[in-house]
């Protein structure tokens, strides 16, 4: 369910400055998060684990806690598991990179992958994902390529910041479109998918930023794709949570909480709720 990974929102506390201090700012890390959607269901663990050098011990604002990191990267839910390597750098604090390779394996349990009987939009409703599920699930693999880029920016307590996505699926030996459950969208066989969400918010409780804080906004979300010519446009409200350290504090955990409706979509009328906890440990 990738487009309820929320990770992207932990972007914008590391820019207020609220991140919780870690002991090194080298060294081994990793990072979990279990995300929830409800419509269509679904639920999946991202984690990456690496190994982050500082680039510059520069208190310059463009400069200050830059980094490289580097490590692999899985992802796994009832429907597929991804395992690729992934690279992510901070060159200077208002720019993100990441670029990840990583191989597909989907199974057959709750209809992934799944080709539609149906042509057009729908061959992918929720009433054909929920009736097809298990009975037409395939068991295939394939790849999947990600270069992300996020500029980002604070002024006070505002905090904004417009991540894009631009991804490459293949899987081979494969007749006709398929559904890919991570973004919740039909692509070809060999596809290219732009997915861009800028987001903006406000920093709430960030007196002590240690202990906890919270950040409020909005998102819009356009996903746009080559082959199958899928356009959709997501609009929803986000508020994401650092639990306070006296009540829970190993891994610096953070609940993020996206609600929101379609306001382009081939075949989603339902509104969009989506939840993820991030855990990190180590290097930061």
């Amino acid at each position: 369910m990738g487009r309820t990974r929320l990770g992207a929102l932990a972007v914008a506390l590391c820019l207020a400055g609220a991140a919780h201090a870690q002991p090194s700012e080298e060294g081994w890390r990793l990072k979990t998060d279990l995300a929830l959607r409800a419509i269509p269901v679904g639920i999946n663990a991202i984690i990456d684990a690496g190994y982050r050098v500082p680039l510059s011990s520069s208190e310059n604002l463009l400069l200050r806690k830059t980094y490289v990191d580097a490590g692999l990267t899985t992802g796994l839910s009832p429907a597929y598991l991804w395992a690729g390597a992934y690279v992510e750098a901070l060159p200077v604090a208002v720019l993100q990179l990441r670029l990840s390779a990583q191989t597909m394996q989907f199974f057959g349990a709750f209809g992934h992958l799944l080709q539609p009987t149906e042509p057009g939009d729908d061959g992918w409703s929720l009433d054909v994902i929920r009736d097809q599920a298990i009975s037409d699930g395939k068991v295939k693999g394939g790849l999947m390529l990600e270069g992300r880029v996020t500029p980002r920016i604070k002024v006070g307590n505002f905090v904004a910041f417009a991540e894009v996505r631009f991804l490459r699926f293949e899987i081979d030996d494969l007749e006709g479109d398929w559904y890919e459950p991570y973004y919740d969208i039909l692509v070809a066989p060999k596809d290219n998918v732009l997915v861009a969400r800028p987001t903006a918010g406000y920093l709430l409780l960030a007196e002590d930023p240690k202990r906890t804080y919270l950040l409020v906004g909005a998102r819009f979300e356009r996903t746009l794709t080559q082959e199958t010519e899928i356009t959709r446009d997501l609009l929803a409200a986000l508020a994401l949570w650092k639990i306070p350290s006296d009540w829970w504090s190993a891994g610096d955990p953070k609940l993020a909480v996206l609600a929101g409706a379609w306001t382009q979509h081939p075949n989603r009328t339902e509104p969009y709720i989506a939840a993820q906890l991030t855990l990190e440990y180590g290097a930061q």
